[in-house]
């Protein structure tokens, strides 16, 4: 075939968070000479991601905002960005705006077109919501070719039901986790301080309300009540970074609370953490709780969170958000826990959690057959 084909990615804006990580994991990995990724933004300023894009070869197409232009005028937008690039695959990531994005598609004659869930989100809408959410649910169902889904509670939110969803688990690079030594696990703890007697507690996640961040600083003051000797590492970056920091000052948690702001060490971070917290008001399947298992590493999270997370290594535990004591009780349990489980990467692999597994069945939902063709839907 004399060019690849063309994948349009739907997106917010491609910053370090789950689903774009999820993206550029599978970016990174795929055959470009077969499928080449391209991204369409609702936001304009230049996103954690986009220079790797480029320099894979993806092009970014930026939209407004729906809700500054309103939704005759976005679809109009989108509309006319797939009918002028001749994309042969619409991929979206936007929850319930797919549905418009999705009916712009095939409008623009695009043969495949892709509705994916990322998040479970827990809401008791009100009744203009819940007639914008049910309208978009019709138009998923009427203009998507396929819907797929991280895992199943995030498949019910979006879709209603799983009959027809593909489950497209989040998958990570495995091979990073199993290459990890002692000595750089020793060495990241010296350049960040981080004696033998400490307890070193670990948050993967965007500085935004969903992630909680509120709930770690009372989890924090808690276990300096309590005289515990413990660092808790914020790694991420986001719109209420500068609100936790101040929140850290004020409550005095300065020498308890490091923020490491975003990395590209996360395999190597995550080996210096003895517990991992996830305290998410809603969560579909993060990529993250796959991370943390990956380096054999305890984890602590929301109940609100899918039971799916738990691959059957019992290194998940899940707590209420209404009962913190039990948060506290959970996370000292692995106060003098010293044996992380080394071969969990390995079996993770052999569930399919490596992202190589991702690819090809992504391949068989865009519909590419051996050749680079698009087959017929």
């Amino acid at each position: 075939m004399d060019k690849p084909i063309r994948v349009a990615h739907f997106v917010g804006s491609m910053s370090l968070g789950g689903a774009e990580t999820f993206i550029m994991n599978i970016y990174r990995k795929i055959n470009r000479e077969l499928v080449q990724f391209d991204f369409v933004c609702s936001k304009r300023e230049k996103a954690y991601y986009d220079d790797e894009i480029k320099k894979l070869g993806g092009r970014i197409f930026y939209i407004d905002n729906p809700k500054m232009i309103g939704i005759y005028k976005s679809f109009k937008q989108i509309k006319k960005i797939l009918a002028n690039e001749k994309f042969d695959v619409v991929h979206s990531h936007i929850a319930l705006y797919s549905g418009i994005v999705l009916m712009a598609a095939k409008y623009a004659k695009i043969p495949i077109r892709i509705s994916h869930s990322h998040s479970a989100i827990v809401s008791n809408p009100k009744f203009i919501r819940k007639m914008y959410e049910n309208t978009m649910r019709i138009l998923i169902e009427r203009y998507s070719t396929s819907k797929v889904s991280c895992g199943k509670l995030a498949a019910k939110y979006l879709y209603g039901n799983i009959g027809d969803v593909v489950i497209l688990n989040n998958c990570i690079d495995l091979e990073k986790y199993k290459r990890i030594q002692e000595t750089e696990t020793i060495k990241l703890k010296e350049r960040l301080n981080i004696d033998c007697k400490t307890l070193v507690i670990g948050h993967v996640g965007r500085f935004s309300e969903v992630k909680n961040h509120t709930f770690i600083l009372k989890i924090a003051k808690i276990l300096k009540e309590r005289n515990v000797n413990f660092k808790i590492f914020l790694v991420g970056d986001g719109e209420l970074k500068e609100q936790v920091e101040k929140e850290i000052v004020n409550n005095n948690l300065q020498e308890n609370i490091v923020v490491l702001g975003i990395r590209k060490d996360i395999p190597e971070i995550m080996n210096i953490f003895d517990v991992f917290i996830l305290p998410s008001l809603f969560e579909g399947f993060p990529l993250v709780i796959l991370e943390a298992q990956a380096a054999g590493l305890p984890c602590v999270v929301s109940d609100t969170v899918s039971m799916e997370v738990e691959l059957g290594f019992d290194l998940v535990k899940f707590a209420s958000l209404d009962n913190i004591n039990d948060w506290i009780d959970q996370i000292l349990l692995f106060k003098d826990y010293s044996c992380k489980r080394k071969d969990i990467a390995e079996k993770m692999d052999n569930l399919g959690y490596d992202i190589s597994y991702n690819v090809k069945k992504l391949y068989d939902i865009y519909s590419i057959s051996g050749n680079g063709e698009i087959k017929e839907c």
